[in-house]
């Protein structure tokens, strides 16, 4: 943004700034600004910068500026400490009536609701600014964890009193080892397309895809461990799934 101003005694102040943010939740944010002026005491002119990021603990900030007769420079850092029930959870901001979030194995999933809130490695995350004695939609976004881990549900709707510490849990569960495995049989011809792979205790780890390929997931699977699947229509077709081959039987 410009702007220009003078008077009838041809003084003249001009100043640009420009500002943005940066990052997938806009948690980097940065300012430029410059000034100049001629007036009766004289010329100067003024640069300046400024910058912010919300980390997941606290909220960092720093500027400088300088001029022909100054030079100045400030850092801060700010956040919030939130102890209840099930322990204690950091926030880079912090306001009277918040929410934790509670996802085991969820590392660095991202809350929607605040700019750069993510999941600690205890599994916690404050989401501040709720609305007292409103529904207040809290949401977190799966991706970027591994395939691994998968949310039962990635939304949750509160109703928190003035001044209340809620906690949102979310249930996640191990989805095994996901791997992508394309299989022949001995007659060369392809798995039926949308057939069910099972391991050997019955339970669904997958379906055949385009191709031949099978989109597996075992849970509770050891990496390189077998899990046998099937594959019916007019046949049986088993075999032994590894992280690195198949072997068919």
């Amino acid at each position: 943004m410009a702007s220009a101003q003078t008077d009838f005694h041809g003084a003249i102040i001009l100043q640009e700034s420009v500002t943005g943010s940066l990052g997938v939740d806009n948690a980097f944010t940065y300012g430029l600004n410059a000034g100049y002026s001629n007036d009766r005491q004289g010329e100067s002119a003024s640069v300046g910068a400024s910058a912010g990021y919300v980390a997941p603990f606290a909220t960092l900030t720093g500027s400088a500026s300088a001029s022909r007769y100054y030079t100045q420079a400030s850092a801060g850092i700010s956040g919030g400490i939130v102890a209840y029930a099930g322990g204690v959870a950091f926030t880079p901001t912090h306001s009277d009536t918040v929410a934790v979030v509670e996802a085991d194995s969820a590392t660095g999933a991202r809350v929607v609701n605040n700019n750069g809130a993510r999941v600690d490695p205890w599994g916690h995350a404050v989401v501040s600014g709720l609305m007292p004695f409103s529904r207040n939609e809290i949401e977190i976004d799966p991706r970027g964890l591994p395939l691994d881990v998968e949310f039962k549900s990635t939304t949750q709707a509160m109703v928190p009193t003035a001044g209340a510490v809620v906690v949102a849990r979310f249930d996640t569960t191990s989805a095994g080892r996901a791997a992508v495995l394309r299989v022949l049989p001995h007659d060369g011809r392809r798995l039926p397309f949308g057939s069910e792979v099972v391991d050997t205790e019955g339970n669904p780890v997958g379906t055949v895809g385009q191709g031949g390929r099978i989109g597996s997931s075992s849970p509770g699977q050891r990496a390189g461990a077998p899990a046998c699947g099937s594959a019916t229509e007019s046949e049986v077709i088993s075999c032994c799934l590894f992280s690195d081959q198949i072997l068919k039987r």
